[in-house]
């Protein structure tokens, strides 16, 4: 029997996960994508690119590195945002919600949810609040392109092995020292993702075997919200 929350006795914690979202409505169609920002047994406050106004009944799906985790949901607060158009190639929608800018912050209340999905959502917590960071690393293989920026940089081909919105693990055919500012292409089943970011750890030389790919840690440069969406977005349909 799925269980019932009161959203206010549970203590929130930092933890960005990746999450889709769907209208509990008759007669309403299409999914929504976004982020958390921070998640407790009760609910979450998320990032989502529209506007929801309370209390909107949702079907949620959050993206762990456990396993997904599904439950209904309701609006319960939601911030203002004005759209703002960007002048590129392509014109793309952002939003500006307080000072970070980013998606428009709502607030959910997690109404219903089993107790599968109940014991994944608290080990997710619990290992958050021991140790790990806000944004969690999710497995994921995907061919990827690495372009150091120096001058002179050869493009080197690879493979990632788990991704979240700040950074990302990949395997090389040689090392990078840390510090070194790359271009990394995510050769996604639909469109190329194209981020920036800097190498912040290689593989110890001592662990690292001749012929074998060698894994490498990227922070990236702030990604813009159109890219943090793409990137839920290929987290969500490949891992």
């Amino acid at each position: 029997m799925p269980e019932r929350y009161d959203n206010r006795q549970f203590r929130r914690v930092s933890l960005q996960l990746p999450l889709q979202h769907k209208l509990s409505v008759s007669g309403t169609a299409g999914v929504g994508v976004g982020w958390t920002r921070d998640v407790s047994e009760g609910g979450a406050c998320v990032e989502l690119p529209e506007v929801l106004r309370p209390p909107l009944p949702l079907q949620v799906r959050l993206h762990t590195a456990r396993g997904p985790i599904e439950t209904e949901a309701q609006v319960v607060w939601g911030a203002e945002a004005q759209a703002v158009r960007e002048s590129e190639a392509q014109a793309v929608w952002a939003w500006e919600a307080g000072p970070t800018g980013g998606g428009v912050l709502h607030g959910l209340a997690f109404t219903q949810m089993g107790p599968l999905h109940r014991h994944i959502l608290r080990t997710a917590l619990h290992s958050r609040a021991e140790a790990g960071p806000a944004s969690v690393r999710l497995p994921l293989q995907v061919a990827a392109t690495c372009e150091p920026e120096q001058q002179g940089g050869a493009p080197l081909p690879g493979v990632t092995e788990a991704i979240s919105r700040e950074a990302l693990s990949l395997c090389l055919p040689q090392p990078l020292p840390p510090g070194t500012p790359v271009r990394i292409i995510l050769h996604t089943p639909h469109e190329p993702l194209m981020v920036k970011g800097t190498v912040v750890e290689v593989e110890p030389p001592e662990r690292q075997q001749p012929g074998e790919a060698i894994r490498l840690t990227v922070r990236f440069t702030p990604l813009g919200w159109y890219a943090s969406l793409y990137l839920g977005l290929i987290l969500m349909a490949l891992s």
